[in-house]
């Protein structure tokens, strides 16, 4: 008598099963997105678990914390970014560039050194202010968050580009997803007790476990010579410090300026609004960054060509920047209010004022790793100093009007020139044609701005809250089926 088949483990159709492995398999060798493609997936698969993660603990927290609480977290949040570029020296952007191992492993475990000399300077102040009754940031009995949360950051900046290097991108996705998880635990739990400083807390908690789960162990025993590091690439921090620093105070930083020019309660406002904007930038912006600069790298030191990478990367970034904020500018105000509650509302007009220039950024900011590796250091610093000056003329200008709408929206429309301006910069610099890649994001570019325009004019009619919405998704629709068409053919083996 023939024996019975073996019966399957689980329900699941054979073909279904194969064609999944299949798919699974080109996604790591790197024929179904290619090499930067699989990587980016990797990180931004865990980047999108912890973006999940912060919004659900986002849309908690609103209703946990008042503005002038989110205000004052954002100011201290503020500082302490300001203080991470000062204490790496920006030495962590040579690790992706050193010749050996060796070297890059001394560049880390430099940044580490300075990170932690910094923080411990910065927390001794501080406390000695505190203690003394002189609030230097601002923000009653917050002293300790600035010192932890520059720890977290600066020492996160440097091992995240460690393990880059070394290709460790599933490493770095699943620390943010831990890391996301501890900062939301943190700042909830603390939020139904009623500590007003548990928005601080948890973001601290967060950036220390971020950067101690991806670890520098191959960085604390590499036997490089941190003398010979600071010497050979001291460049680093003489050209590439400033342009960082006026980056941050203009962009991620200006929370400080924003309270002291319009309330502490505007700055609650804008800084929910910006932190719920960086979420696409940190979930595949951040993830191409990391990918890019090191294989940029490699490619300028090898062949010399790197074109082909910055155009198929810059027309990628476009495509899916365009979908994504444009939910934000066309449904901002109605969807804040929905998600987050009616006292999020002007976050949300904030977020749509500033949505088309961080949709640039998105774009802009991955790029500029590229001229980096091509050592345009003195360019980009003055382009720093031109692009601060412009933005934070524009938001001071709003203190002259007597109207913050007015200040954000110059400081975004000043933020979005420059993102454009610098975009076709760097790919003049890589030799990219620029006509060529305006021609093939021709029609979403020009779908997006009707989209817009069409929205603001029903807006500016006083027309009721579902003929808005209903403008809004088919604008949201109208944007996103051209851009899903064109992604789909820069993907591997499709024709363009």
């Amino acid at each position: 008598m023939p024996a019975a088949p073996p019966r399957r483990c689980c329900p699941w159709p054979a073909g279904s099963y194969h064609r999944t492995v299949k798919i699974l398999r080109r996604l790591k060798d790197g024929s179904l997105l290619g090499v930067s493609g699989r990587d980016i997936t990797y990180l931004s698969s865990g980047a999108l678990i912890s973006q999940i993660v912060l919004v659900v603990g986002q849309i908690v927290t609103a209703r946990l914390y008042t503005p002038e609480e989110f205000g004052h977290f954002a100011v201290v949040l503020a500082w302490a970014n300001i203080l991470a570029v000062l204490a790496t020296l920006r030495y962590e952007t040579a690790i992706p560039l050193a010749a050996t191992d060796e070297e890059a492993g001394a560049l880390a475990r430099l940044c580490l050194i300075t990170s932690t000399v910094t923080s411990l300077v910065v927390m001794t102040l501080l406390w000695a202010s505190a203690t003394s009754g002189a609030e230097l940031i601002a923000t009653p009995g917050a002293w300790w968050g600035v010192p932890l949360l520059l720890w977290g950051t600066a020492a996160f900046a440097a091992v995240r580009m460690f393990a880059g290097r070394a290709g460790a991108f599933g490493r770095v996705g699943r620390a943010g997803v831990v890391a996301s998880v501890g900062q939301v635990g943190v700042q909830v739990g603390l939020g139904v007790a009623g500590v007003s400083s548990g928005l601080i807390a948890g973001q601290g908690v967060g950036r220390v476990l971020n950067a101690a789960w991806i670890g520098a162990g191959g960085a604390l025993r590499s036997g490089g010579s941190l003398r010979q590091v600071v010497t050979r690439w001291k460049r680093m921090p003489l050209l590439n410090t400033v342009p960082a620093l006026l980056n941050v105070i203009s962009v991620g930083a200006v929370a400080p300026l924003v309270a002291r020019w319009f309330g502490v309660a505007l700055a609650g406002q804008f800084g929910f609004a910006t932190r719920l904007l960086a979420a696409p930038a940190v979930l595949l912006g951040q993830a191409v960054s990391q990918v890019m600069f090191p294989r940029l790298a490699r490619l300028e030191r090898t062949s010399g060509e790197a074109g082909a990478q910055l155009r198929r990367a810059t027309e990628a970034l476009t495509l899916v920047s365009l979908p994504v904020f444009s939910v934000v500018w066309l449904l901002g105000p109605e969807a804040f209010a929905v998600v987050f509650g009616e006292q999020w509302r002007e976050a949300g007009l904030l977020a749509a004022i500033m949505a088309p220039w961080l949709a640039a950024n998105f774009v802009s900011s991955p790029l500029s790793t590229y001229a980096t590796v091509r050592d345009q250091l003195g360019r980009i610093l003055l382009i720093s100093v031109v692009e601060a000056t412009v933005r934070l003329a524009g938001l001071y200008a709003g203190v002259s009007a007597g109207s913050a709408i007015v200040g954000i929206a110059l400081y975004s429309l000043a933020g979005l020139g420059i993102c454009v301006a610098f975009t076709g910069w760097v790919l003049a610099l890589g030799g990219v044609g620029r006509r060529g890649l305006l021609r093939d994001l021709a029609v979403p570019l020009v779908i997006a701005a009707a989209a817009a325009a069409v929205s603001v004019g029903t807006r500016w009619a006083g027309a009721p809250t579902w003929v808005v919405v209903a403008v809004g998704v088919a604008g949201v629709l109208a944007v996103s089926v051209p851009c899903a068409r064109r992604v789909l053919r820069l993907l591997p083996g499709r024709s363009r």
